[in-house]
């Protein structure tokens, strides 16, 4: 005969554990519920792993569309470490955990479910939230069927949020977001925070995300390492630094590297470019899109956001991945870039569905009509071709965008061998063999 778990209500075991560690049983004892928000908690949290996971429920609905409360709320606490728990919000609470002016923090073997935005949402809903954090490590978790399907502003129910308390003093710093699983959800990771500058994301697998993967904007520096991103309807990557004006001069900042990523039909585009930054570093990643030979889907790899074509790179080096992708409807560039300082695209292999007449393989849209134009562009040692079962490559296929006024670039090199289309003819450029 089965018999219903007991339920026990967690926050009297929170405040008898006071700063110690609470040591939960697994779900097939008993379920924890939390029927109000729980504050001040101190105390760190150890479930059972493994097949029975201890689960902690919420019990009331929180409605309505202004921030909502979290079940589990810590301030001003270090050390804390929560390890094998199942938080499931039952599609009536709106956020599972959240630290303010914390540090030292282990969120590991977590499982994060049960949001649903008809409840009520905000535009900051998520699983977890950090509000002005140092040193904190989030390894090994699944964040899954976190609810909603939709992009709109107010909706975007995020899986774990980075920001500072007061944007004006940020603080934030030294996060690592490691081997964790995001599937069937609304929004991966959101961060927000210019002191954000020790900050890895790795090993992650990234499936099925309505909205953006990683919407990282504002930040000093950010290592992209090593994850999978697959089957998402929106951007996978959104980033950006920030400029600042001094005198004449403007000074800017964010550090990006993004290393041996893998990614399949991601929606609109891969890599956005959101705002100003000081260097972008794309290396060893494999672009995969598959939407068919009459899909008119175009993700493009890499790309500036609408409205964003003036959004300076300062220095942006792409070498050495693997491109293979839909490239129809022929409107499209398919490499359209803004505006950048110097421009670093090197020894990659770009596999093409097809390159169709007038169709452009690169563009500089960010920068015309500007009195300065790039400081360098290069496009060396990338094979080009197209995909064996594809449309082919027009001749009359143009390897970069020229349009007048045409664009200053002070160095333009191109060495590229085997281009079945046009090379360009307005602009003056040097490869290897014809610069003496």
């Amino acid at each position: 005969m089965d018999l219903k778990c007991i339920e026990i209500e967690l926050e009297p075991l929170i405040r008898a554990a006071g700063e110690g560690t609470l040591c939960l049983g697994s779900c097939a004892n008993a379920v924890y519920v939390i029927s109000k928000p729980i504050y001040n908690v101190k105390c760190s949290l150890l479930g059972e792993c493994g097949e029975s996971t201890t689960l902690i429920q919420a019990n009331f609905d929180m409605s309505g569309n202004k921030e909502a409360d979290y079940l589990l709320n810590y301030e001003n606490q270090e050390g804390v470490s929560i390890k094998g728990i199942t938080f499931d919000l039952q599609k009536r609470g709106r956020g599972s955990l959240k630290f303010d002016t914390s540090q030292d923090i282990i969120i590991k073997d977590c499982i994060f479910t049960g949001y649903d935005p008809t409840i009520g949402h905000y535009k900051t809903d998520s699983s977890i939230l950090f509000a002005s954090c140092i040193n904190i490590m989030i390894k090994n978790n699944v964040f899954i069927k976190n609810g909603g399907n939709t992009n709109n502003d107010d909706q975007l129910n995020r899986c774990i949020t980075i920001q500072d308390k007061d944007a004006s003093k940020p603080i934030s710093n030294g996060f690592e977001i490691i081997a964790n699983t995001f599937k069937e959800v609304n929004q991966g990771i959101v961060a927000k925070s210019q002191s954000l500058e020790s900050f890895t994301v790795a090993q992650n697998k990234f499936s099925e995300v309505v909205d953006n993967s990683l919407y990282l904007l504002g930040l000093k520096g950010v290592k992209i390492l090593d994850n999978i991103f697959e089957n998402s309807s929106d951007e996978g990557i959104v980033i950006s630094g920030w400029r600042t004006i001094v005198g004449d001069s403007s000074e800017y900042y964010g550090k990006f590297l993004i290393c041996r990523n893998y990614a399949y039909n991601i929606g609109v585009k891969f890599l956005a470019i959101d705002g100003d930054i000081e260097e972008l570093i794309f290396l060893h990643n494999e672009i995969h899109t598959d939407y068919g030979m009459d899909s008119r889907e175009r993700p493009a790899a890499i790309a500036w956001r609408r409205n964003r074509e003036y959004s300076k790179v300062v220095l942006f080096v792409v070498e050495n991945n693997s491109f293979n992708l839909d490239t129809y409807p022929p409107n499209f560039d398919v490499f359209p870039f803004g505006d950048v300082g110097v421009l670093l695209f090197r020894n990659n292999v770009i596999e093409v569905e097809s390159l169709s007449k007038y169709q452009k393989l690169f563009s500089l849209n960010g920068m015309q009509n500007k009195q300065y134009g790039a400081d360098y562009v290069e496009f060396t040692g990338n094979l080009v071709q197209a995909r064996p079962k594809g449309r082919g490559i027009s001749s009359d296929s143009i390897y970069l965008r020229e349009v007048y006024p045409l664009l200053p670039i002070s160095y333009l090199i191109i060495n590229q061998g085997g281009f079945g289309g046009t090379m360009p003819h307005v602009y003056k450029y040097l490869s290897w063999e014809n610069e003496d």
